[in-house]
């Protein structure tokens, strides 16, 4: 039986020669997978250049979320739509993520549906976060002997819609940062198991592409991400505390900082 996804590549647009690769590639895997899939590109702001944008692949559908750098809210457009119900899957991937074939979408719902109560698939820790890349328990499906379970991981997030219905959608109070692992640690409370594979058991690659001189408000960014932070430390403190107990003072004395930027 085949399954439907949603694709969902949130963008900036600032290096749109590799974010126009990244989209295209994957419409070309995803439509290849199952033609019912739908793959979403959804631009963080009002740009210009990505409204005179025509994709080489007709399918590819755009959108525009109008909040500046807001992963969450990118994310959101696409999930709350009524349409989404009628999908198995959703799938999150970042705008400088590449596969070098479709193979990695079969993959990834072999995963799911025969470890059982997988809340997220993840292929890297971000680059940010490597130290809170936590393997919990070493698993093994079908012949794939590097998988852990794992607090969170992204790169891509790939599960099931019905996780909406469980957890709800994407915090928007996480601003450019820790919405996806807020998601993921949503996912453990309610007893799921969130699972990281090698990327290259995907054919997976990532290029860093970050922000450049074309994002408007690296200031303001930067502010919003320490303040989304704040926030994810004093939300999950507990995991914090029982996970990463070489760091935790560290963080608490400074979020608990009132001269702290965020």
């Amino acid at each position: 039986m085949s399954r439907k996804i949603k694709f969902v590549i949130p963008t900036v647009f600032a290096r749109k020669e590799t974010e126009i690769k990244c989209v295209e590639a994957i419409c070309h895997q995803a439509l290849k997978h199952n033609s019912e899939n739908e793959v979403h590109m959804v631009c963080n702001f009002d740009s210009l250049e990505f409204e005179q944008w025509k994709p080489e692949h007709k399918e590819i559908k755009k959108h525009v979320s109008n909040l500046m750098h807001s992963i969450s809210r990118a994310l959101n457009v696409i999930a709350r739509q009524e349409n989404t119900k009628d999908f198995d899957y959703f799938c999150f991937v970042q705008s400088d993520v590449f596969f070098e074939n479709e193979s990695w979408i079969e993959k990834c719902i072999e995963v799911y549906e025969t470890h059982g109560n997988v809340g997220v698939i993840g292929t890297r820790p971000h680059s940010a976060f490597e130290r809170y890349h936590v393997p919990i328990k070493h698993v093994k499906v079908n012949g794939i002997n590097e998988m852990y379970e794992v607090l969170w991981s992204d790169g891509i997030m790939f599960f099931s819609t019905k996780l909406f219905d469980e957890i709800g959608y994407f915090d928007e109070q996480f601003f450019g940062d820790c919405e996806s692992n807020d998601f993921c640690y949503r996912a453990l409370e309610r007893g799921y198991k969130n699972i990281y594979i090698p990327g290259r058991w995907l054919n997976f690659k990532h290029e860093l592409i970050g922000f450049d001189k074309k994002s408007p408000t690296p200031d303001s960014l930067i502010r919003n991400v320490e303040k989304s932070r704040k926030l994810f430390f004093h939300k999950w403190e507990h995991i914090f505390r029982q996970f990463f107990q070489n760091i935790y003072e560290q963080q608490a004395a400074m979020y608990n900082n009132d001269s702290y930027r965020g």
